[in-house]
């Protein structure tokens, strides 16, 4: 099985990550936010050269953002998801741009939404919350209704409408 070959190939150059087969298709690589930007030019050496997306998850339980890179090799026609983790704190990451220029955009579209601001990213600027004032809205601490009764003024549901 192909994913089992890469997941072997991927640990024995990178002994620290943690990596297993999820299902037919589908590898999870797990890294410390250090070594992923290594990590990252190695597997797109080996083929997962396009970044299908860069999703985050917000976890303030433990105090930290996932970061998840979806990577598609059309060799193998597998999807590997290269996973690490940053604070919620003030976070920061390095831009991914110099591995797949398409970072542009999805590190564009997480700062907007998360706040996670990618260093050396060239073009940190709104595109869809032009006029945005509160903190970023898919972050688990924002609070839709207290946002939609401060700027709107008060919600009443059963009405479903807002009163001003």
């Amino acid at each position: 099985m192909i994913e089992e070959e890469l997941v072997r190939k991927i640990v024995e150059v990178f002994s620290y990550v943690e990596a297993k087969v999820k299902r037919v298709r589908r590898v999870e690589v797990k890294v410390s936010r250090e070594k992923l930007p290594e990590v990252a030019k190695y597997l797109r050496s080996i083929g997962f050269k396009h970044l299908s997306a860069i999703s985050c998850v917000d976890r303030p339980q433990h105090g930290i953002f996932e970061l998840v890179y979806h990577l598609w090799s059309y060799e193998n026609r597998v999807h590997l998801m290269l996973k690490t983790t940053i604070p919620r704190n003030k976070p920061k990451y390095v831009t991914m741009i110099n591995v797949w220029p398409n970072a542009f955009v999805y590190e564009r579209d997480i700062w907007e939404f998360f706040g996670i601001e990618f260093e050396g990213h060239p073009d940190l600027r709104h595109f869809i919350l032009d006029y945005w004032d509160d903190i970023p809205p898919l972050r688990k601490d924002f609070n839709h209704l207290e946002y939609i009764k401060r700027k709107y003024g008060v919600y009443d549901p059963e009405k479903e409408y807002y009163l001003r």
